[in-house]
């Protein structure tokens, strides 16, 4: 499961992204109760949900498919959704990831 917590409500009247829709998103990621920093965006970065290939860990299509323009918040992503085996030698093996 990914865990989430919004720490600002996005528009009421906003519709949830959908598969093949292009979404553009500010990111802080690291691992997960550590000082380990993998990298954040200095402007908005876009991707489209659910491609294939995708150019994102599959927890992003996952967590971003829960959010309404505007929102911002926190999720924690298992290793199955986010880089499983790692990425060394920064992302270790099985790490569990926080985004923002």
């Amino acid at each position: 499961h990914i865990y989430k917590k919004i720490l600002k409500e996005g528009e009421l009247t906003a519709s949830f992204p959908e598969t093949r829709n292009i979404v553009f998103i500010d990111y802080n990621i690291q691992v997960y109760q550590s000082d380990v920093f993998i990298g954040k965006s200095d402007e908005p970065f876009d991707f489209i949900v659910d491609s294939y290939p995708s150019d994102v860990i599959k927890g992003w299509d996952i967590a971003v498919k829960s959010m309404k323009k505007g929102e911002k918040s926190s999720f924690v992503i298992p290793p199955e959704y986010g880089f499983g085996e790692g990425k060394p030698p920064k992302i270790p093996p099985n790490a569990i990831l926080e985004c923002e």
